[in-house]
């Protein structure tokens, strides 16, 4: 069987030795012969000339700067959950950084805060903050050394979600 090249006009026989392979075609193999295909590269290496990318088709960097994008929404969003509910025990809210999320039952965390904001759902950093509460960084050494006493509730699955997802006012739901 042979194959017209589209670019010189030449008829070659359609096998892997004169054409390359392209799956997106019928046979299984380009349009243009290896020679143009040839000239074809080394005439956009010389000009510089990029390789045309599908309209859709994303660069490496496009996704890195997508997922940076996306960690520091995720930590505004978290740090904004801490500021908003505070410390549970005194009521600091002053710096997020000062402030801890700590899990009631030890035994039902499944991953820390902190690595959740690394492109996990909203639904599961929502099961995991509601398995928390909020404490500054005083009282939660306290309460690890045995000097306090928690009985407080778990943050609302809901008022996290409604954060996470930007659903104003979140007011209407509680903590």
């Amino acid at each position: 069987m042979k194959k017209t090249c589209k670019k010189c006009g030449q008829s070659f026989p359609a096998t892997k030795e004169y054409f390359y392979r392209d799956a997106r075609n019928r046979d299984g193999l380009k349009t243009a012969c290896r020679p143009c295909e040839l000239q074809k590269d080394r005439e956009r290496r010389r000009t510089g000339a990029k390789k045309k990318r599908p309209r859709n088709a994303h660069t490496r960097a496009q996704d890195v700067q997508y997922l940076l994008q996306h960690r520091t929404r995720r930590k505004q969003q978290i740090q904004e959950i801490k500021l908003l509910l505070g410390c549970c025990v005194c009521g600091y809210n002053t710096c997020a950084r000062s402030l801890h999320f700590h899990h009631l039952d030890g035994d039902t965390k499944e991953e820390n805060i902190a690595y959740l904001r690394n492109g996990e759902s909203v639904a599961k950093i929502g099961n995991e903050l509601s398995k928390c509460v909020v404490m500054c960084a005083n009282c939660h050494g306290e309460l690890h050394d045995g000097l306090l006493v928690l009985d407080v509730e778990p943050i609302s699955l809901e008022w996290v979600n409604a954060i996470l997802t930007n659903k104003k006012p979140y007011e209407d739901y509680s903590p």
